[in-house]
Formats: C-alpha cells, structure tokens, sequence
C-alpha cells in the first residue's frame, strides 16, 4: 500500500470512527465533559487548544495504533479492530478512479445550462468526481426538492 492516512467517519447513529493508517492521531478524552478532541500531533493539538480557549480539564490520551479502527459509540462505549488493506484495496472504490463523464454533448449541455439552476461548472465536475453521471446531476437539478431533508 502507498501514501498515508487517517480519517474518521461519524454514522447516522452517531457512532464515530477513527481509521488510522500510517498517519499520525492524537486523540484525547475529556470524560468529565464528554467529548473527545483529536489532531495530528501533541502540539498541534496543544495550540489548537489554547487558541479556541478550551478549558482546561482532566484528559486520557487514547492510543489507536496503525492499522486500527477504533468505534465509539454514542454511549461512550469503546471497541477496537485491525484491518489490512491490499496494494489493489483503493482500485476496487469508483470515486478512486478518474471519472466517467459520458457523452461529451450531454456534459457540453449540462455545463451550459448549470448556471440557470444555481450551480457552478466546478459543481458539476465535482459531482462527477464524486461519481455521479451527467444525468444524474440533471435529475437533481430538475428536482432538487429530492435533496432537501424533511
């Protein structure tokens, strides 16, 4: 595997996920106020504190090693697993690929009419990016009501 990472992922249930790779996580808990607070290294972390004023509190550094997925669940539980990652692991996801825009008329049309509807050429090709088709987009901005929550 090349490059470096680590990210996290917070699901509908509000679970949080950190996914470390070979990148640094410093993660603190601060249990009285029941948060927790990461950065990449101590001293990032540090400024970062001091220059929003956090108040100073009691906290446990939690280690997440290279390779780990730590979950943390909404009621505070914490639970660990290790994952592999294959040198073709990143081949197998669409939005790792260049993307496939299409007809080249169909995306000359969408750019031409996207300013009408609110929405740039780099939102286009960002969404593209993201792997949505050009018809896609054109549904969505035909009927952008089906992308309003509620």
């Amino acid at each position: 595997m090349s490059g470096n990472f680590t990210f996290t992922i917070l699901d509908e249930e509000n679970t949080l996920y950190f996914v470390k790779g070979s990148s640094p996580l410093y993660l603190l808990h601060f249990k009285k106020l029941g948060i927790y607070v990461y950065a990449s290294t101590p001293s990032i972390m540090k400024e970062a504190l001091e220059l929003c004023h956090f108040p100073k509190s009691k906290y446990d550094v939690v280690k997440v090693s290279d390779g780990e997925i730590l979950r943390i669940a909404s009621d505070g539980g914490i639970a660990k697993d290790r994952f592999q990652i294959s040198s073709d692991w990143y081949s197998d996801y669409s939005f790792w690929n260049e993307p496939d825009y299409g007809d080249d008329d169909e995306l000359d049309l969408l750019l031409e009419v996207c300013n009408c509807f609110g929405m740039t050429e780099d939102d286009v090709f960002e969404w593209l990016e993201y792997g949505l088709s050009c018809a896609e987009i054109e549904e969505i901005l035909m009927k952008p009501r089906a992308f309003r929550n509620g």
